[in-house]
């Protein structure tokens, strides 16, 4: 037999039976077939345990969830209704008192009175009060005069009510410009400048005045006497000045207790407002004074007879954005 048919032969041999490459090795032995054996045997003991176990028995643990509709998720939801727990609120210090507010209630709003006829009634009713001041206090051979009747370079005494000229004092008419896009000036930290005046005004006319006077020390709106003259120029050199003296306070019932009033001011409650915690804070610190450990501070927030929102309630809707909500807390 040649070669080639040898080769063939082995060939066939090795399709024919593939657990041996050549019928003359009889160093490869034949694959024994207990391992498949083994294999089936555990197969079967699995499905006998398995159809052992009952059919109607619920897997261990909670239930599932079911699944919901699709008309379910669609359905539109019921407003949710949140619970708070009530709140024990500690007793507190009580006290009569006499409300006197309605006086300062706007009733009817007229934008037509100006502030004009405010400082004239202002200076019609205390007229008769600094001026006899400034008769207790200089010289009653010093004339006290009208402004019209002022004599130059001569001494006199002028009764009137001060009005301090601020080139940076807001104004409506800056302020409805800020509000359509139009800026007059930058934002400032404080309204006082090098170049402010005070003047003096009674019914007749005005007049400047300078000297021993400082203008960083008066506002707007006082009433009071001063004594100089006035120059060449036509500005009243200030001398001295004086006001009406004090009233005599009312006699008040000693009380036997501290009492306090609490002054907040600064919520500058908005849409975008975050200081509900502070208000939540303050709200259990009033009405759970107890849960304070200081004793000095539990004593006052139990005697406090009076709470007193002083301004700054509500944010303004032109205030500047960059400005941090700051809330500021003062006992009395």
């Amino acid at each position: 037999m040649s070669k080639t048919n040898k080769n063939q032969k082995s060939i066939t041999s090795f399709f024919k039976n593939p657990g041996q490459t050549s019928t003359n090795d009889s160093s490869v032995s034949k694959p024994k077939s207990s391992s498949i054996v083994e294999t089936k045997e555990i197969k079967k003991e699995n499905e006998e345990e398995i159809l052992k176990m009952p059919s109607s028995s619920p897997p261990p643990g909670p239930a599932p969830a079911p699944i919901p509709s699709a008309q379910l998720i669609l359905s539109p939801k019921k407003p949710t209704v949140a619970v708070c727990p009530t709140i024990q609120r500690q007793p507190t210090s009580e006290t009569e008192w006499i409300n006197l507010s309605d006086r300062f209630l706007l009733t009817n709003r007229n934008f037509e009175v100006q502030y004009a006829h405010l400082y004239a009634e202002r200076l019609g009713s205390l007229r008769k009060i600094v001026t006899k001041a400034a008769e207790n206090r200089w010289d009653r051979k010093i004339p006290i005069k009208r402004m019209n009747d002022i004599i130059p370079d001569e001494e006199c005494i002028l009764v009137g009510i001060l009005f301090k000229q601020m080139i940076l004092k807001p104004s409506i008419v800056k302020q409805i410009a800020t509000e359509n896009g139009f800026s007059l000036q930058p934002p400032r930290n404080r309204y006082v400048d090098p170049t402010d005046k005070l003047i003096l005004e009674e019914e007749t006319q005005r007049i400047e005045l300078n000297g021993k006077i400082d203008v960083n020390h008066f506002v707007t709106g006082i009433v009071m006497a001063i004594r100089g003259y006035e120059d060449e120029k036509g500005v009243f050199i200030v001398k001295d000045y004086c006001f009406k003296d004090l009233s005599i306070p009312k006699q008040l019932s000693p009380i036997k207790d501290d009492r306090y009033i609490l002054l907040a001011s600064g919520f500058l409650l908005s849409e975008t407002s975050i200081i509900f915690n502070q208000l939540e804070y303050l709200v259990n610190s009033l009405t759970q004074s107890s849960n304070i450990q200081s004793k000095q501070i539990q004593n006052i927030l139990s005697n406090i007879i009076r709470f007193v929102v002083a301004g700054n309630l509500i944010e303004s809707s032109n205030r500047l954005k960059e400005t941090t909500n700051q809330v500021s807390f003062c006992f009395l």
